[in-house]
């Protein structure tokens, strides 16, 4: 008897305080966290699905017509589980764009579940921080872009382009993780001569507005990797090869032109 009484005692508490659902995270659009960054829409949908993920919560998929986001996560010691919709939208006149997410406990009664909304947002705000290249490891620098040449040409031979991948897919780019993606999203918009380059161990770098900017980006990408590096895309083109022989180094930069032809 004491078993059945407590049940519906339990039961009479949910009843009265109620759950929450994903729905109910979405319908509460306006109520959340915002922030604006600095970045086009589609530099936040590229990245929105890994920086859920790192932060511990599972991206349940999203309607990027409507503008927004779902992730939950179940239940744990210290929580039944949270539901979490994110909204994408435009701000303002340029390239920004707003990010509002609002985190609801599944149960309203848990003091103890996690709100994600300013976690969400700082793990977007670290991979968008500023800075043109990095590398696997935590440590980061910037590299500044150019506006003094005027140039609208490399200085360089320019590499054909490849067959490798869409311009415009920031998940084709090898080796490198979210915040580099997130960064070539804000390179495709940049202004040329520009050229972004990788490394196998994760390192990248990119430039813009330079004349220099394929041997710059090279170097800098080399320069944090302690590896060696390749163009991934120069201008508004791929040029990365699978064939690691086929590749464009720094190196490759120095041979003479007829080399390349």
């Amino acid at each position: 008897m004491r078993k059945i009484a407590l049940l519906f005692i339990i039961l009479g508490t949910l009843a009265v305080t109620g759950c929450t659902t994903l729905s109910d995270a979405r319908s509460a659009k306006g109520t959340g966290a915002a922030r604006v960054y600095d970045v086009k829409q589609g530099a936040v949908w590229a990245v929105l699905p890994r920086a859920v993920k790192e932060v511990g919560l599972d991206y349940v998929g999203d309607n990027r017509n409507d503008g927004y986001a779902l992730a939950q996560r179940g239940i744990s010691a210290f929580s039944y589980g949270e539901n979490v919709a994110m909204f994408i939208e435009p701000a303002g006149a340029g390239d920004k764009t707003k990010v509002e997410v609002v985190s609801k406990r599944a149960l309203a009664t848990t003091v103890f579940a996690t709100n994600w909304e300013n976690v969400i947002l700082d793990r977007l705000s670290e991979i968008f921080s500023a800075g043109n290249s990095g590398t696997p490891q935590a440590s980061q620098k910037g590299v500044s872009t150019s506006a003094s040449s005027g140039s609208t040409q490399q200085s360089d031979f320019v590499p054909a382009p490849s067959s490798f991948a869409d311009i415009h897919d920031p998940d084709a780019i090898p080796f490198v993780g979210a915040r580099a993606r997130a960064r070539y999203m804000v390179y495709l918009s940049a202004l040329p001569p520009k050229a972004f380059a990788v490394s196998s161990n994760g390192g990248w770098s990119w430039l813009s507005n330079d004349p220099m900017a394929m041997r710059k980006a090279l170097s800098e990408c080399h320069s944090q990797a302690k590896a060696p590096c390749w163009l991934y895309a120069v201008d508004a083109n791929v040029v990365w090869q699978s064939d690691e022989n086929k590749r464009i180094s720094l190196e490759q930069l120095d041979l003479p032109t007829a080399a390349h032809q």
